[in-house]
């Protein structure tokens, strides 16, 4: 859904539309954004992939996803602007629709991880959200789907006709908002149900301190202390995470969906049936809308690292001892 590519033959026939070079140095910019983003994902999956121990973890299963299909986007991305001299209409639908697809599973995966904090945390069952993700994820498929393949797309973004458009939009939008609300809600309780278990560990600390300085028995007071603080700073390093994780879909994602919703009402109110005509946005908005949406997928694998310091370590070591090989 993001990028500015744009079919280098329809921007020399709409040359009174478009500016050429700021097109052509639009998409090297984000080219070289995506290169990094493989990169970086690439380089986090494999790492979680190498220490088995972090997928042993309900909640670091939905994190390697959400970095596995980041680095895919990017991949995708990547190729693309490789092949876009010679990317004909039929490739370009299926280029935009597979770009939809990757940024709805990066949203709905970050809802995910937000429902799979709250549930480790409390005894409530999951079937009923993921029964609404799944409802929700088979509808978005289905309508990127129908709307890629019934209308043509000149940016390889979105569907030219309005109807599509509107489809493709509305979709978005319902994703968007559906992410957004689950991550609040989930985020929010799994806080005020950590600061309520926080507090009940710290009475029955107090108490357990003050029968071990009675009985004598204050070394197992210590160790029990010291396990409890771990499992407390253990929690909040995963809370603060999922936040910042979240944290990023709202600014990386709310401008682009704010324009693409302004832009389909300023179109439906001219009373336009497709969008070709004025072929794809150029504006500021629209760049840096999309500019914010292309950084998710660098920041998403640099708070992963930022806060598993293991992957981090593991990381520096793995290109401390592949340097020495491209030396010799």
């Amino acid at each position: 859904m993001a990028g500015v590519a744009v079919r280098v033959s329809h921007v020399r026939q709409t040359g009174t539309n478009f500016n050429f070079r700021m097109i052509t140095a639009a998409s090297t910019a984000f080219l070289l954004v995506y290169l990094l983003g493989v990169v970086l994902n690439a380089a986090v999956s494999l790492a979680l992939l190498c220490c088995p121990d972090q997928l042993a973890s309900v909640l670091n299963r939905p994190v390697a996803g959400l970095v596995f299909v980041c680095f895919l986007w990017c991949l995708q991305r990547v190729i693309l602007y490789a092949v876009l001299l010679s990317t004909s209409e039929a490739q370009s639908n299926v280029v935009a629709a597979l770009s939809s697809l990757m940024v709805f599973a990066i949203l709905l995966l970050n809802a995910v991880l937000g429902a799979e904090r709250y549930f480790v945390l409390t005894p409530h069952r999951r079937r009923h959200f993921y029964y609404g993700t799944g409802v929700l994820t088979i509808a978005a498929v289905c309508s990127i789907m129908w709307s890629f393949s019934t209308s043509p797309t000149t940016d390889m973004v979105r569907p030219d006709k309005i109807l599509q458009l509107k489809v493709w939009v509305a979709t978005a939008v319902v994703v968007f908002v559906y992410t957004v609300v689950a991550c609040a809600f989930f985020y929010g309780n799994a806080y005020a149900f950590t600061v309520s278990k926080l507090s009940n560990s710290m009475h029955v600390l107090k108490d357990l301190v003050a029968n071990g300085s009675a009985n004598g028995d204050s070394e197992s007071v210590n160790e029990l202390s010291a396990l409890e603080s771990a499992r407390e700073k253990l929690e909040r390093t995963m809370l603060y995470q999922c936040i910042w994780l979240s944290c990023s879909v709202l600014v990386c994602y709310l401008p682009i969906m704010v324009y693409v919703t302004v832009n389909l009402a300023y179109t439906s109110a001219r009373g336009m049936e497709d969008i070709s005509v004025d072929g794809s946005p150029t504006s500021a908005a629209w760049y840096a809308s999309a500019a914010l949406m292309a950084l998710d997928p660098l920041i998403t694998p640099c708070v992963v690292v930022f806060f598993k310091r293991d992957l981090l370590y593991y990381l520096l070591e793995s290109v401390s001892a592949f340097l020495p090989c491209l030396k010799a």
